[in-house]
Protein backbone atom coordinates (compact mmCIF):
# COMPACT_ATOMS: atom_id res chain seq x y z
CA UNK A 1 0.00 0.00 0.00
CA UNK A 2 2.70 2.35 0.87
CA UNK A 3 4.94 1.92 -1.90
CA UNK A 4 1.09 2.30 -4.17
CA UNK A 5 1.47 5.69 -2.62
CA UNK A 6 4.61 6.77 -4.06
CA UNK A 7 3.96 5.34 -7.13
CA UNK A 8 5.56 2.12 -7.13
CA UNK A 9 3.99 -0.88 -8.10
CA UNK A 10 4.00 -3.77 -5.76
CA UNK A 11 2.32 -7.48 -6.03
CA UNK A 12 2.09 -10.37 -3.29
CA UNK A 13 2.55 -13.54 -4.87
CA UNK A 14 2.86 -17.61 -4.44
CA UNK A 15 5.43 -19.74 -5.32
CA UNK A 16 9.32 -19.19 -5.24
CA UNK A 17 9.77 -16.52 -8.28
CA UNK A 18 8.20 -14.00 -9.92
CA UNK A 19 7.39 -15.35 -13.22
CA UNK A 20 7.38 -13.63 -16.72
CA UNK A 21 7.78 -9.99 -15.18
CA UNK A 22 10.21 -7.92 -17.41
CA UNK A 23 10.13 -4.91 -14.56
CA UNK A 24 11.83 -6.29 -11.34
CA UNK A 25 12.91 -3.39 -9.40
CA UNK A 26 12.52 -5.37 -6.04
CA UNK A 27 12.19 -8.73 -4.56
CA UNK A 28 11.53 -10.38 -1.52
CA UNK A 29 11.48 -14.32 -1.86
CA UNK A 30 11.95 -17.29 0.69
CA UNK A 31 13.54 -20.23 -0.86
CA UNK A 32 16.79 -21.28 -0.07
CA UNK A 33 17.34 -22.76 -3.22
CA UNK A 34 15.82 -21.13 -7.01
CA UNK A 35 17.00 -21.19 -10.65
CA UNK A 36 16.06 -17.33 -11.38
CA UNK A 37 16.73 -18.64 -14.82
CA UNK A 38 13.91 -20.33 -14.99
CA UNK A 39 11.66 -17.32 -14.49
CA UNK A 40 11.91 -16.02 -17.27
CA UNK A 41 12.09 -12.39 -15.18
CA UNK A 42 14.50 -9.47 -15.67
CA UNK A 43 15.64 -7.72 -12.77
CA UNK A 44 16.36 -3.83 -13.89
CA UNK A 45 19.54 -1.99 -12.77
CA UNK A 46 18.62 -0.51 -9.30
CA UNK A 47 17.37 -3.35 -8.11
CA UNK A 48 16.92 -4.91 -4.29
CA UNK A 49 16.79 -8.57 -4.23
CA UNK A 50 16.73 -11.03 -1.34
CA UNK A 51 15.76 -14.87 -0.34
CA UNK A 52 15.95 -14.09 2.86
CA UNK A 53 17.75 -17.55 3.81
CA UNK A 54 19.88 -18.62 6.79
CA UNK A 55 22.91 -19.47 4.87
CA UNK A 56 22.42 -16.83 2.06
CA UNK A 57 25.53 -14.83 3.32
CA UNK A 58 28.06 -17.46 4.08
CA UNK A 59 29.95 -17.86 0.03
CA UNK A 60 32.28 -20.55 1.12
CA UNK A 61 32.52 -23.13 -1.38
CA UNK A 62 30.12 -26.10 -0.20
CA UNK A 63 27.39 -24.13 1.33
CA UNK A 64 24.00 -25.77 0.44
CA UNK A 65 21.75 -22.01 -0.24
CA UNK A 66 22.13 -19.77 -2.82
CA UNK A 67 24.66 -17.67 -2.26
CA UNK A 68 23.48 -13.80 -2.13
CA UNK A 69 26.02 -13.07 -5.02
CA UNK A 70 23.64 -15.13 -7.28
CA UNK A 71 21.49 -11.70 -7.15
CA UNK A 72 24.36 -9.61 -8.61
CA UNK A 73 24.57 -12.33 -10.96
CA UNK A 74 21.69 -11.33 -12.53
CA UNK A 75 21.26 -7.73 -12.25
CA UNK A 76 20.12 -6.61 -8.68
CA UNK A 77 22.33 -3.61 -7.64
CA UNK A 78 21.88 -4.75 -3.78
CA UNK A 79 21.37 -7.61 -1.80
CA UNK A 80 22.11 -8.95 1.72
CA UNK A 81 21.98 -12.30 3.60
CA UNK A 82 23.39 -13.85 6.86
CA UNK A 83 26.85 -15.15 7.81
CA UNK A 84 25.73 -17.49 10.58
CA UNK A 85 22.30 -19.01 11.47
CA UNK A 86 20.53 -16.12 12.38
CA UNK A 87 17.27 -18.24 13.55
CA UNK A 88 13.97 -17.08 13.20
CA UNK A 89 14.60 -13.86 14.81
CA UNK A 90 12.89 -11.07 12.38
CA UNK A 91 14.87 -8.60 13.53
CA UNK A 92 17.74 -9.30 11.97
CA UNK A 93 16.18 -9.50 8.38
CA UNK A 94 15.02 -6.47 6.14
CA UNK A 95 11.72 -5.54 6.30
CA UNK A 96 9.87 -5.24 2.96
CA UNK A 97 9.86 -1.20 4.63
CA UNK A 98 13.42 -1.64 2.75
CA UNK A 99 11.68 -0.96 -0.55
CA UNK A 100 9.77 1.90 0.60
CA UNK A 101 12.67 3.43 2.42
CA UNK A 102 14.29 3.25 -0.99
CA UNK A 103 11.43 4.31 -3.52
CA UNK A 104 11.41 7.56 -0.81
CA UNK A 105 15.04 8.41 -1.87
CA UNK A 106 17.33 6.52 0.53
CA UNK A 107 20.67 4.92 -0.83
CA UNK A 108 20.71 0.98 -1.53
CA UNK A 109 22.53 1.18 1.99
CA UNK A 110 20.58 3.61 3.76
CA UNK A 111 17.37 1.89 3.35
CA UNK A 112 18.41 -1.59 4.60
CA UNK A 113 19.85 0.11 7.74
CA UNK A 114 16.54 1.70 8.07
CA UNK A 115 14.46 -1.64 8.01
CA UNK A 116 16.76 -4.02 10.32
CA UNK A 117 16.98 -3.51 13.89
CA UNK A 118 19.95 -6.28 14.60
CA UNK A 119 22.07 -6.08 11.51
CA UNK A 120 24.97 -8.03 13.87
CA UNK A 121 24.69 -11.40 11.16
CA UNK A 122 24.09 -9.42 7.64
CA UNK A 123 26.12 -9.10 5.19
CA UNK A 124 25.32 -6.29 2.54
CA UNK A 125 26.69 -6.57 -1.19
CA UNK A 126 26.23 -4.36 -4.35
CA UNK A 127 26.48 -0.79 -4.88
CA UNK A 128 25.69 0.68 -1.22
CA UNK A 129 24.78 4.71 -3.12
CA UNK A 130 22.43 3.48 -5.37
CA UNK A 131 19.95 5.39 -5.40
CA UNK A 132 17.30 5.39 -8.23
CA UNK A 133 14.81 7.15 -6.62
CA UNK A 134 16.63 10.14 -5.34
CA UNK A 135 16.05 13.88 -6.01
CA UNK A 136 19.03 15.65 -6.44
CA UNK A 137 19.59 19.29 -5.96
CA UNK A 138 21.21 20.74 -8.75
CA UNK A 139 24.42 23.30 -7.47
CA UNK A 140 26.19 26.25 -8.76
CA UNK A 141 29.61 27.99 -8.44
CA UNK A 142 28.91 31.04 -10.07
CA UNK A 143 32.36 32.39 -8.52
CA UNK A 144 34.48 29.76 -9.26
CA UNK A 145 35.46 28.37 -12.55
CA UNK A 146 36.77 25.10 -13.85
CA UNK A 147 40.70 24.59 -14.23
CA UNK A 148 41.10 27.75 -12.62
CA UNK A 149 44.51 29.16 -11.29
CA UNK A 150 44.01 30.57 -7.89
CA UNK A 151 46.49 31.76 -5.05
CA UNK A 152 46.03 33.43 -1.76
CA UNK A 153 42.17 32.93 -0.20
CA UNK A 154 39.51 31.89 -2.16
CA UNK A 155 36.05 32.86 -1.53
CA UNK A 156 33.18 31.81 -3.51
CA UNK A 157 29.16 30.99 -2.60
CA UNK A 158 27.49 27.94 -3.45
CA UNK A 159 23.72 28.13 -4.87
CA UNK A 160 21.43 25.72 -6.46
CA UNK A 161 20.31 26.45 -9.71
CA UNK A 162 16.43 27.75 -11.00
CA UNK A 163 13.96 24.88 -10.59
CA UNK A 164 16.25 23.31 -8.46
CA UNK A 165 14.64 21.95 -4.99
CA UNK A 166 16.09 23.28 -1.97
CA UNK A 167 18.81 22.76 0.07
CA UNK A 168 19.34 23.31 3.73
CA UNK A 169 23.21 23.59 3.84
CA UNK A 170 26.03 23.00 1.61
CA UNK A 171 29.36 21.27 2.37
CA UNK A 172 32.59 21.61 1.08
CA UNK A 173 35.45 19.05 0.36
CA UNK A 174 38.71 19.81 -0.42
CA UNK A 175 40.62 16.79 -2.23
CA UNK A 176 37.45 14.86 -0.61
CA UNK A 177 38.26 15.64 3.16
CA UNK A 178 35.44 17.88 4.50
CA UNK A 179 36.60 20.96 5.34
CA UNK A 180 33.48 23.19 5.80
CA UNK A 181 29.54 23.37 6.08
CA UNK A 182 27.51 26.68 5.37
CA UNK A 183 23.61 27.96 4.81
CA UNK A 184 22.88 28.75 1.40
CA UNK A 185 23.62 32.49 0.84
CA UNK A 186 26.64 32.15 3.11
CA UNK A 187 30.59 32.15 1.40
CA UNK A 188 32.84 29.65 1.10
CA UNK A 189 36.91 30.39 1.99
CA UNK A 190 40.19 27.79 1.55
CA UNK A 191 43.30 29.57 2.58
CA UNK A 192 45.23 28.27 -0.58
CA UNK A 193 48.81 28.21 1.01
CA UNK A 194 47.78 26.21 3.47
CA UNK A 195 47.78 23.33 0.52
CA UNK A 196 50.25 22.08 -1.82
CA UNK A 197 50.80 23.98 -5.68
CA UNK A 198 49.32 22.35 -7.89
CA UNK A 199 46.30 20.55 -8.49
CA UNK A 200 43.39 19.67 -6.38
CA UNK A 201 40.04 19.14 -6.38
CA UNK A 202 36.95 21.24 -4.88
CA UNK A 203 33.71 19.63 -4.29
CA UNK A 204 30.96 21.52 -3.08
CA UNK A 205 27.48 19.34 -1.57
CA UNK A 206 24.05 20.61 -1.59
CA UNK A 207 22.17 18.97 0.64
CA UNK A 208 18.29 18.15 0.18
CA UNK A 209 16.08 19.60 2.53
CA UNK A 210 13.74 17.18 4.21
CA UNK A 211 13.68 13.93 5.73
CA UNK A 212 15.69 12.28 3.00
CA UNK A 213 19.22 14.49 2.43
CA UNK A 214 20.44 13.68 -0.59
CA UNK A 215 23.15 15.27 -2.02
CA UNK A 216 23.88 16.96 -5.27
CA UNK A 217 27.54 17.57 -6.01
CA UNK A 218 29.33 19.84 -8.32
CA UNK A 219 33.27 19.13 -8.46
CA UNK A 220 35.26 21.95 -9.96
CA UNK A 221 39.56 21.13 -10.43
CA UNK A 222 41.59 23.96 -9.93
CA UNK A 223 45.23 25.11 -9.78
CA UNK A 224 47.26 26.26 -6.66
CA UNK A 225 50.04 28.62 -7.66
CA UNK A 226 51.55 30.30 -4.93
CA UNK A 227 55.13 29.34 -5.83
CA UNK A 228 56.94 28.81 -9.26
CA UNK A 229 57.58 25.59 -8.74
CA UNK A 230 55.20 23.20 -11.33
CA UNK A 231 54.87 19.03 -11.60
CA UNK A 232 54.87 18.51 -15.30
CA UNK A 233 53.67 14.48 -15.64
CA UNK A 234 53.71 12.77 -19.33
CA UNK A 235 52.39 9.56 -18.74
CA UNK A 236 51.57 6.79 -21.44
CA UNK A 237 48.24 7.63 -23.36
CA UNK A 238 45.55 5.06 -23.75
CA UNK A 239 45.27 1.62 -22.28
CA UNK A 240 48.11 -0.77 -20.40
CA UNK A 241 48.22 -4.60 -19.61
CA UNK A 242 47.89 -5.93 -16.18
CA UNK A 243 51.18 -8.33 -17.18
CA UNK A 244 53.26 -5.12 -18.39
CA UNK A 245 54.77 -1.92 -16.30
CA UNK A 246 52.81 1.39 -16.93
CA UNK A 247 55.88 3.78 -17.45
CA UNK A 248 55.66 8.03 -16.24
CA UNK A 249 57.74 10.33 -17.04
CA UNK A 250 57.83 13.27 -14.42
CA UNK A 251 59.73 16.35 -14.02
CA UNK A 252 60.01 18.80 -10.76
CA UNK A 253 62.72 21.55 -12.03
CA UNK A 254 64.83 21.83 -8.03
CA UNK A 255 62.73 18.65 -6.61
CA UNK A 256 64.26 15.68 -5.08
CA UNK A 257 61.65 13.27 -5.41
CA UNK A 258 58.30 12.82 -7.36
CA UNK A 259 55.76 10.25 -5.24
CA UNK A 260 53.11 8.37 -7.17
CA UNK A 261 49.83 7.27 -5.16
CA UNK A 262 47.36 4.96 -6.47
CA UNK A 263 44.81 6.34 -3.91
CA UNK A 264 46.86 6.70 -0.54
CA UNK A 265 49.16 4.53 -1.45
CA UNK A 266 52.45 4.75 -3.08
CA UNK A 267 53.28 2.72 -6.34
CA UNK A 268 56.44 4.15 -7.94
CA UNK A 269 59.32 6.87 -6.99
CA UNK A 270 61.78 9.56 -8.91
CA UNK A 271 64.81 10.16 -7.05
CA UNK A 272 65.30 13.33 -8.38
CA UNK A 273 63.94 16.18 -9.89
CA UNK A 274 63.61 14.41 -13.34
CA UNK A 275 63.01 10.93 -14.55
CA UNK A 276 61.07 7.88 -15.76
CA UNK A 277 58.87 5.33 -12.77
CA UNK A 278 58.05 1.80 -14.25
CA UNK A 279 54.89 0.94 -11.99
CA UNK A 280 53.66 -2.85 -11.74
CA UNK A 281 50.03 -3.12 -12.89
CA UNK A 282 49.83 -5.90 -10.79
CA UNK A 283 49.66 -3.46 -7.80
CA UNK A 284 46.72 -1.90 -9.55
CA UNK A 285 43.29 -2.94 -10.48
CA UNK A 286 41.60 -4.00 -13.63
CA UNK A 287 39.60 -1.17 -15.18
CA UNK A 288 39.75 2.56 -14.67
CA UNK A 289 42.92 4.10 -12.66
CA UNK A 290 43.68 7.53 -11.20
CA UNK A 291 47.23 7.39 -10.06
CA UNK A 292 48.35 10.92 -8.24
CA UNK A 293 51.85 12.04 -8.49
CA UNK A 294 53.49 14.55 -5.89
CA UNK A 295 56.71 16.33 -5.95
CA UNK A 296 58.99 16.85 -3.00
CA UNK A 297 61.30 19.89 -2.54
CA UNK A 298 63.40 19.52 0.16
CA UNK A 299 64.25 22.95 2.06
CA UNK A 300 65.66 23.83 5.40
CA UNK A 301 62.09 24.85 6.99
CA UNK A 302 60.18 21.82 5.98
CA UNK A 303 59.74 19.92 2.33
CA UNK A 304 57.63 21.61 0.07
CA UNK A 305 54.65 19.48 -1.81
CA UNK A 306 53.44 19.72 -5.39
CA UNK A 307 50.86 18.25 -6.58
CA UNK A 308 50.67 17.15 -9.83
CA UNK A 309 47.24 16.06 -12.01
CA UNK A 310 45.76 12.63 -11.25
CA UNK A 311 46.72 10.18 -14.14
CA UNK A 312 43.51 8.07 -15.55
CA UNK A 313 44.18 5.22 -17.46
CA UNK A 314 43.10 1.82 -18.11
CA UNK A 315 44.28 -1.61 -17.41
CA UNK A 316 43.40 -4.56 -19.56
CA UNK A 317 43.51 -8.02 -19.13
CA UNK A 318 47.22 -9.73 -19.34
CA UNK A 319 48.40 -11.28 -22.41
CA UNK A 320 46.45 -14.19 -23.33
CA UNK A 321 48.23 -17.56 -23.62
CA UNK A 322 47.10 -19.96 -25.70
CA UNK A 323 45.26 -23.24 -25.37
CA UNK A 324 47.04 -26.34 -26.32
CA UNK A 325 46.19 -29.24 -28.13
CA UNK A 326 44.17 -31.79 -25.31
CA UNK A 327 45.41 -34.94 -24.60
CA UNK A 328 43.88 -38.39 -25.19
CA UNK A 329 43.01 -41.03 -22.53
CA UNK A 330 42.98 -38.08 -19.92
CA UNK A 331 41.34 -39.44 -16.12
CA UNK A 332 39.59 -37.42 -13.46
CA UNK A 333 41.76 -36.07 -10.78
CA UNK A 334 45.06 -34.71 -10.27
CA UNK A 335 48.39 -35.42 -9.50
CA UNK A 336 50.75 -35.09 -6.35
CA UNK A 337 54.50 -35.90 -6.66
CA UNK A 338 56.42 -35.73 -3.52
CA UNK A 339 60.52 -35.68 -4.06
CA UNK A 340 61.38 -39.34 -3.63
CA UNK A 341 58.15 -40.39 -4.37
CA UNK A 342 55.72 -41.32 -7.59
CA UNK A 343 52.84 -39.69 -8.24
CA UNK A 344 49.62 -39.91 -6.88
CA UNK A 345 46.20 -39.34 -7.78
CA UNK A 346 43.87 -36.77 -5.71
CA UNK A 347 40.51 -35.53 -5.83
CA UNK A 348 40.35 -32.85 -4.16
CA UNK A 349 42.46 -29.80 -2.83
CA UNK A 350 39.75 -28.26 -0.37
CA UNK A 351 40.89 -29.47 2.96
CA UNK A 352 44.16 -27.77 2.71
CA UNK A 353 45.77 -31.34 4.20
CA UNK A 354 46.70 -33.06 0.69
CA UNK A 355 50.26 -32.82 1.29
CA UNK A 356 50.14 -34.12 4.97
CA UNK A 357 47.49 -37.11 3.77
CA UNK A 358 50.78 -37.59 0.91
CA UNK A 359 53.27 -38.11 3.86
CA UNK A 360 55.16 -35.36 3.23
CA UNK A 361 58.16 -33.86 5.39
CA UNK A 362 59.39 -30.98 6.59
CA UNK A 363 62.18 -29.73 3.61
CA UNK A 364 60.87 -32.08 1.08
CA UNK A 365 59.39 -30.78 -2.46
CA UNK A 366 56.05 -31.37 -3.92
CA UNK A 367 54.69 -30.84 -7.85
CA UNK A 368 50.45 -30.31 -8.32
CA UNK A 369 49.40 -30.79 -11.81
CA UNK A 370 46.29 -31.18 -13.81
CA UNK A 371 45.08 -30.47 -16.90
CA UNK A 372 41.54 -28.07 -16.88
CA UNK A 373 39.03 -26.37 -19.42
CA UNK A 374 38.41 -22.64 -20.13
CA UNK A 375 35.75 -20.98 -21.79
CA UNK A 376 37.88 -17.50 -22.74
CA UNK A 377 35.29 -15.54 -21.86
CA UNK A 378 36.16 -14.60 -18.66
CA UNK A 379 39.33 -13.64 -16.52
CA UNK A 380 40.55 -17.02 -15.25
CA UNK A 381 42.03 -16.92 -11.56
CA UNK A 382 44.48 -19.33 -9.78
CA UNK A 383 44.43 -18.49 -5.81
CA UNK A 384 47.43 -20.76 -3.58
CA UNK A 385 47.64 -20.88 -0.37
CA UNK A 386 50.82 -21.77 1.26
CA UNK A 387 53.59 -20.86 3.71
CA UNK A 388 56.82 -20.53 1.83
CA UNK A 389 58.18 -20.31 -1.61
CA UNK A 390 55.97 -21.66 -4.51
CA UNK A 391 56.06 -21.58 -8.11
CA UNK A 392 53.56 -22.07 -10.89
CA UNK A 393 53.65 -22.59 -14.75
CA UNK A 394 50.67 -22.78 -17.04
CA UNK A 395 51.43 -25.15 -20.33
CA UNK A 396 54.96 -24.86 -19.48
CA UNK A 397 55.07 -20.82 -19.24
CA UNK A 398 56.48 -19.42 -15.48
CA UNK A 399 53.88 -17.43 -14.30
CA UNK A 400 55.19 -14.67 -11.97
CA UNK A 401 53.43 -14.82 -8.18
CA UNK A 402 53.09 -12.04 -5.61
CA UNK A 403 55.31 -12.20 -2.36
CA UNK A 404 52.82 -12.69 0.07
CA UNK A 405 53.22 -14.76 3.08
CA UNK A 406 50.13 -17.13 2.81
CA UNK A 407 47.66 -16.05 -0.14
CA UNK A 408 49.00 -15.28 -3.86
CA UNK A 409 46.26 -14.20 -6.23
CA UNK A 410 46.95 -14.96 -10.14
CA UNK A 411 44.90 -13.15 -12.65
CA UNK A 412 45.16 -14.66 -16.01
CA UNK A 413 44.06 -14.77 -19.57
CA UNK A 414 43.77 -17.94 -20.60
CA UNK A 415 42.08 -18.40 -23.97
CA UNK A 416 39.56 -21.45 -24.28
CA UNK A 417 40.49 -24.55 -24.72
CA UNK A 418 42.84 -26.87 -22.63
CA UNK A 419 45.51 -26.19 -20.28
CA UNK A 420 47.89 -27.44 -18.07
CA UNK A 421 49.23 -25.85 -14.50
CA UNK A 422 52.28 -26.96 -12.69
CA UNK A 423 52.85 -26.14 -9.45
CA UNK A 424 55.90 -26.93 -6.73
CA UNK A 425 56.91 -25.99 -4.05
CA UNK A 426 59.08 -26.92 -0.75
CA UNK A 427 57.89 -27.42 2.68
CA UNK A 428 60.07 -25.30 5.46
CA UNK A 429 56.84 -24.89 7.88
CA UNK A 430 53.32 -26.07 7.81
CA UNK A 431 52.29 -27.73 5.03
CA UNK A 432 49.27 -26.38 4.53
CA UNK A 433 48.72 -26.38 0.84
CA UNK A 434 45.15 -24.94 -0.81
CA UNK A 435 44.53 -24.41 -4.45
CA UNK A 436 41.27 -23.01 -5.85
CA UNK A 437 40.47 -21.96 -9.65
CA UNK A 438 37.62 -20.65 -11.91
CA UNK A 439 36.72 -18.02 -13.97
CA UNK A 440 33.23 -16.76 -12.26
CA UNK A 441 34.53 -17.75 -8.65
CA UNK A 442 37.16 -19.87 -7.72
CA UNK A 443 36.61 -23.19 -6.54
CA UNK A 444 39.23 -25.79 -4.73
CA UNK A 445 41.28 -28.14 -7.54
CA UNK A 446 38.92 -31.43 -7.73
CA UNK A 447 37.75 -34.88 -9.45
CA UNK A 448 35.16 -33.12 -12.17
CA UNK A 449 37.46 -29.87 -12.65
CA UNK A 450 40.96 -31.40 -13.57
CA UNK A 451 42.05 -34.40 -14.90
CA UNK A 452 45.67 -36.36 -15.16
CA UNK A 453 47.58 -38.38 -18.35
CA UNK A 454 47.53 -42.11 -16.56
CA UNK A 455 50.81 -42.87 -18.24
CA UNK A 456 52.27 -39.99 -16.35
CA UNK A 457 52.62 -41.65 -13.36
CA UNK A 458 55.12 -43.82 -14.65
CA UNK A 459 57.35 -41.26 -16.56
CA UNK A 460 57.36 -38.33 -14.00
CA UNK A 461 60.40 -36.10 -13.87
CA UNK A 462 62.03 -36.07 -10.36
CA UNK A 463 60.71 -32.84 -8.33
CA UNK A 464 63.41 -30.38 -7.58
CA UNK A 465 62.04 -26.65 -8.11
Amino acid sequence: HMLRELGVGAEIFEGKMPMGKDDVVGAMLGSEWFAWKKSRSKIVPGAICEHLTSHGGMLRQGDKQLPITEWIKYGASGTAGTVWEPYATQAKFPTPFVHVHYARGCTMVEAFYRSVMQPYQLLIIGDPLCRPWGTFPTVELPDLTEGATVSDEIVFTPKVAAGSPAVSFFELYVDGVLTIAALPGRAMKVDTTKLPDGYHEIRVAGILAGAIRTPGVLIRKINVANGQAKLVVNPQPGKHPLDKPVKIAASLPGGNKIIFYHNAREVGVIDGPEGVVNIDAKQLSLGKVKIYPVGIIEQAHGNVEIAGPPIEFQITPPSQIQAIQRPGNLKDGFLLTIEGGKPVVFKKSERRDMLSKAGIQKGQAFRVEGYFQTTGREMHQFQLFFIGEIKMWINGKPIELTSEEYWRFVPLNLAKGTHHVRVEGRVTKNPMLDIRSGEKGAYSMSLRRFKHIPLAIENQPPVNP
